[in-house]
């Protein structure tokens, strides 16, 4: 048969028992197709078997009246499939009469590899392959399939294909071909009826069951051809497995439907299986795409004009990743307070409920026990002459208890701390800084504050990395990478400095440290000392 005639609107693929071949017919308007297909109801019982199926790659209204009107085909399945949209029958449709629950229908989509010229712009290849799918004075309403570049010389075109099935005739819709070569799918099918229609004369063939073969065989292809060609674009890759993640689903819900609507209990394959193995195998996909993203060495927008003589070491090099979560650049004790606004504000929440529980205790528990040892004595009551001798007690165990609670509260937190160049604490000379003279001015001093209770919330969450820190970290240093997190952003500044040359040394306020600190000896600024170097890395 002519090439012409394939591309046409219209044609049928009809075998009988005395051609022994398949063969196609070719409509070339509604109203040759009208005719024939009013010619095979009026036509005698014919005393060979003869079997047909009707093709439309083109849906203009003239066609779409003829399936309607004489192969009572519903407007909505033909609306779905020019609309790429889900098919579910209405029930009153199904109940209606013999005819209509006689009716079985199928709805799949799968991909169609198309060839692009080779030298050509991915948009100039789009353009050209959109131009070479329209015709002049087409009339055709159905939308053009989505279409997605998967190398320089291959694209994927996510087609529909709709079967009807009833008593008067077979049709499927399918899209129009973009180019002048067969689409795969219709040579496998011209191919596939040949055979299955010349094997047994008697048998009659599953035509939905052979169409899902093919559009799984269409899907088996389209991964192979991407697993070889995988494209450097990472919006086109997620855009392109986004439509193919659509597409299965969208066939393994028509298979539900289909199972709940005309399967049999005594079924014992379900198609559903093929559906959900290719879902598997597309998750596979894109957790090993995930995996294995790209990392450069380089920033994306470097400058060209800065002169440089040699490359530096790769470990002062910043790493930047592409295709990482954001969430996995994050340290993972800090991770936790950005999960969501909410949970931050509940958390904080929390936090400041069992730190006023804390704090009132530090206050109530000392005036109630000195008010109960007290009281078995009548002098020390409220009316006797040595009342005195209650505020005198109870205030500095007040005030004890209260600096007990605040300083273990904070005496976890790390900070930068001067020491003595000739300390015992060499050991730890890869957490200090190089020697400095001048200090740097602090941004914030964080013990300014004239309630201590604000003061050791500030300091507990900096211990323990909260939220704020990690922005207020990313802002002030530019470039820096998720391991600035790990060092502290607090100074101590002392009251009485020590003589004699010192260092920076990072360590724990510890319990003497915190004390000192509620006491206003240490004084706790934010900001990193003087020539401060990040893991081994001068900031």
């Amino acid at each position: 048969m002519a090439q012409e005639d394939l591309r046409g609107p219209a044609y049928a693929l009809e075998w009988t028992e005395n051609q022994h071949r398949c063969s196609r017919r070719h409509f070339a308007s509604a109203e040759k197709l009208r005719a024939d297909i009013q010619g095979q109801g009026e036509a005698p019982q014919r005393p060979e078997p003869r079997r047909r199926l009707l093709v439309l790659h083109r849906l203009s209204v003239d066609y779409t009246r003829a399936l309607t009107d004489l192969l009572d085909i519903d407007a909505d399945f033909i609306d779905a499939h020019i609309g790429r949209l889900s098919y579910r029958p209405l029930v009153r449709r199904r109940k209606a009469d013999g005819a209509a629950t006689r009716a079985r229908f199928a709805c799949f989509e799968y991909p169609e590899l198309v060839s692009m010229p080779k030298g050509l712009p991915a948009d100039v290849k789009r353009a050209l392959l959109a131009r070479s799918a329209r015709v002049e004075d087409d009339d055709d309403i159905a939308r053009e399939p989505p279409l997605y570049a998967i190398s320089d010389e291959k694209a994927v075109m996510f087609c529909r294909a709709s079967l009807w099935k009833c008593a008067k005739a077979d049709v499927l819709l399918l899209d129009r071909p973009v180019d002048d070569e067969i689409p795969s799918f219709e040579s496998l099918l011209y191919s596939s009826l040949s055979e299955e229609w010349n094997g047994d004369p008697s048998n009659d063939v599953d035509i939905r069951s052979l169409v899902q073969d093919l559009v799984v065989h269409q899907w088996s292809g389209f991964f192979d051809a991407v697993a070889s060609n995988i494209s450097s674009s990472a919006h086109q890759t997620t855009a392109l497995y986004w439509q193919a993640q659509e597409s299965l689903e969208r066939n393994l819900n028509s298979a539900e439907l289909h199972e709940r609507l005309f399967e049999t209990s005594g079924t014992t394959y379900s198609s559903k299986s093929d559906w959900e193995s290719l879902l598997s195998r597309l998750n596979r996909h894109v957790t090993l795409l995930s995996h294995l993203a790209p990392i450069s060495t380089q920033p994306p927008n470097s400058n060209a004009n800065t002169p440089s003589t040699s490359s530096p070491p790769l470990e002062k090099q910043p790493v930047y990743t592409r295709g990482v979560p954001p969430t996995e650049l994050i340290p993972r004790r800090h991770r936790t307070t950005r999960s969501g606004n909410g949970t931050v504000a509940a958390d904080n929440q929390n936090k400041h409920a069992l730190d006023r529980v804390s704090y009132m205790g530090g206050i109530l528990l000392p005036l109630s026990i000195v008010s109960s040892i007290l009281s078995m004595s009548d002098p020390f009551s409220p009316t006797g002459p040595m009342f005195y001798v209650f505020w005198a007690v109870a205030v500095p165990l007040v005030f004890v208890a209260v600096l007990v609670i605040y300083a273990d509260s904070i005496r976890k937190a790390e900070v930068w701390i001067e020491v003595a160049s000739d300390s015992n604490s060499d050991s730890n000379s890869t957490n200090n800084t190089s020697a400095s003279t001048t200090e740097e001015k602090p941004e914030r001093d964080l013990e300014g504050q004239s309630d201590p209770y604000v003061g050791a919330l500030g300091l507990t969450a900096l211990g323990k990395g909260n939220e704020n820190e990690g922005e207020e970290e990313e802002g002030e240093e530019e470039g820096v990478g998720s391991d600035s997190f790990d060092e502290p952003v607090m100074m101590v500044e002392k009251l009485f400095k020590d003589a004699g040359s010192r260092r920076w040394q990072k360590e724990q306020l510890g319990w003497g440290g915190a004390c000192k600190t509620a006491l206003r000896i240490y004084k706790l600024k934010k900001g990193r000392p003087p020539n401060w170097i990040r893991h081994g890395r001068t900031a």
